[in-house]
Parts: C-alpha cells; structure tokens; sequence
C-alpha cells in the first residue's frame, strides 16, 4: 500500500455499527475498499459487543487494510450510540454511514466526491437499491430530478429515515442529540430528522450509490408485533424530545402525521388476523399527545383497535389513506386464505366463512 495515501487526512468517513453480522461484513468492507477512488477516506467500525466472530473478521480485515479502524464497545450500547461512537472518532470532511449487512455501489465515492466539488450543500441524499436473499432487486428511485433546495418541508420527505442514502458534512454532526440515548429500532429516523433540521442547504441526485439488504434475521425484520408497538411510543416520545430541543414546528406538523401513519399501520395489519392480538394502546397515545404539534387527528386510535366497524366508518370518511384499505382488504384475503389451509373442511360451508 502506498504510505503516503494512507497517511492523507480522509475527505470521507464511513461510518459502520457492527453486532453479530460476520457473515455480511466481509462484502459490506470490499465494497468500500474496492472502490475505484482518487481522494482518501476511512472506514470507522464499532463493533458493539458482537457475540459472534464479527470483531474477529474486522480484525483479520484491519491487517491488510490500514483505513480501517475498529472501536470496540465493552457492553451493548445499541445501534444509535455505535453510530455516534463512530461519528464523534470521525476526522473526515463528510459522514457516510454504511450499515454490515448492505454494501456500496461501484463508483459511489467517485460521484459522491464530484457532486461535492460542483455544490456547497450541507447534504447530499442519492437514491438505492433494494436486493434481497434471493438477489432479487428493486430501484428505489425516491429521486427522479437532480436538484439543490433550501426548503426543508418540501424535501422532509427524504428524510424519514436511511442514514445510510446520505453524505453529510461533518460540521453539521455537532452537538447534535442523537446518539446520546442507545436505540435500535427507529434510530435512523430520528438521525435524518436531525440531520434535516441542521442543515441549510440540500442537494438531490439521481445516481443509485448503494444496495439496502433485505436482511431476514436483522432487527427490524426479527421484531415482534409488541416490539414494533413500543418502538412507536418510544420513537415517538424521543421526536417529541428532539423537535422540542430545537422549536422545530414546520417539520412536527408532517413528522406527526407521519407517527399516527405508522399507528393506523400497526393496528390495521393485526386488525383481521386470524390471532388477533389486544395491546396496550395507552402509552402510544399519550406520547402522540404530547407531541409538539398543533393538529391533532380525529381519529381515536383505541376505537379504531376495538373495531372494524369504527376503520371502515373512518376509510368512509376519508380520514385514512388507501395503503390503509390495502392492509384491510390484504389482511382480510389471508384471513380466509389461512382459514382453508387450517380447515379445508370448511372450504365448501359459506356460512361458516362468513362467520
């Protein structure tokens, strides 16, 4: 390796929470380390008490590449705390994220670089892949124009989520809350709101620079159905610190609106299951509450739960969205469906059906 590019101050660096993921990491890292780049950069990842060989393989890894560099948690912090442990360790001019299990598209730093050259923005949000464990893939093209904005509401919608689809300069990082409490679910919402809020000037590309992993056994897609209901009350209780820290009321008033989607989400899925579940909607909607914001929805979230009388009468009314009545009427077609897999006895007797 050549020294003295190895001993230039990194223009980029990548940022990597690691926890039990030995299997993906070597891909993720030769997609960064195999880039075809002119500028420096440097890798930064913390392995956050990884019970399985994945602080053995960055190890191994860090042996033959010098731009790594490998933090280690002595207990598990979660995922927004490995995150900021990487950010604040950071020296480069930008901050990328790159989670282990996903990985870069070729040429992602070269255009990252370009497009930082031509522009002063604080920010730069780039479209990506979906590819699951078949290989199969989607082109998520949330960006169908190259553009460079100051208007934070109209652009909001890039950023409720995917820390990983961003290159920010390192400038705006400080200070910020996030990573000051250990979340793992929900937290790459909360760092692209914050991001948003910081930033003043924003810069939209086409380009597909990275490839998200639908990763069957990570966090998210493991979560139960009573792990995704706290995640809302927590999620929501942690915007309403943030957006009250920083006397954000533009961006509340659809980040609101977004939360309660998510709820109406929640209860429409479990909604016509065949196991049906009752949860404790108290906590979810006191923090929706006491979110700063000055709408508040019609729609009573325990009525909606107890009834499918109650949804139909606010799908009447327009009050809920058509991805809504998609989940109803998805939820409804395999109700039934289980119901013949179950019982195929119960295939030819409507009335039973119906019951």
């Amino acid at each position: 390796m050549d020294e003295t590019t190895d001993k230039k101050i990194p223009f980029i660096s990548i940022i990597m929470p690691v926890y039990n993921v030995e299997k993906y990491l070597v891909r993720s890292l030769d997609s960064i380390f195999n880039q075809v780049f002119k500028g420096a950069f440097e890798v930064i990842a913390v392995d956050d008490c990884s019970t399985d060989n994945s602080l053995k393989v960055l190890k191994s890894y860090r042996e033959k590449e010098r731009r790594l560099i490998i933090i280690e948690h002595a207990e598990n912090m979660k995922v927004s705390i490995a995150r900021s442990s990487g950010m604040n360790a950071a020296i480069g001019d930008y901050i990328m994220h790159v989670d282990p299990d996903d990985w870069m598209a070729p040429g992602a730093l070269e255009c990252l670089q370009q497009k930082i050259k031509q522009t002063s923005a604080d920010v730069i949000v780039f479209n990506y892949i979906r590819e699951n464990t078949e290989g199969k893939r989607g082109f998520v093209k949330k960006i169908k124009k190259e553009k460079i904005s100051i208007n934070k509401t109209r652009l909001q919608v890039h950023f409720y989520g995917a820390p990983w689809n961003k290159i920010v300069k390192r400038s705006i990082i400080k200070g910020m809350i996030f990573g000051q409490k250990g979340i793992n679910n929900g937290d790459d919402l909360l760092y692209a709101t914050e991001i948003l809020i910081r930033v003043q000037k924003i810069k939209l590309i086409r380009e597909f620079l990275y490839v998200y992993f639908l990763n069957t056994s990570s966090l998210t897609q493991t979560a139960t159905n009573e792990d995704t209901l706290k995640t809302l009350a927590n999620v929501t209780h942690e915007f309403s610190n943030l957006l009250n820290n920083y006397k954000e009321t533009e961006i509340a008033q659809n980040l609101y609106k977004l939360r309660l989607q998510y709820s109406i989400d929640f209860i429409s899925k479990n909604m016509f299951n065949i196991k049906r579940e009752k949860y404790d909607l108290i906590p979810l909607i006191t923090e929706l509450k006491l979110f700063p914001n000055s709408e508040k929805t019609k729609i009573n979230l325990m009525d909606l739960s107890n009834s499918p009388f109650y949804f139909l009468l606010q799908i009447g009314l327009g009050r809920i969205r058509l991805k809504n009545i998609y989940h109803f009427l998805r939820s409804l077609y395999l109700t039934k469906k289980q119901i013949l897999t179950i019982h195929p006895l119960m295939s030819n007797d409507k009335n039973q059906l119906s019951n």
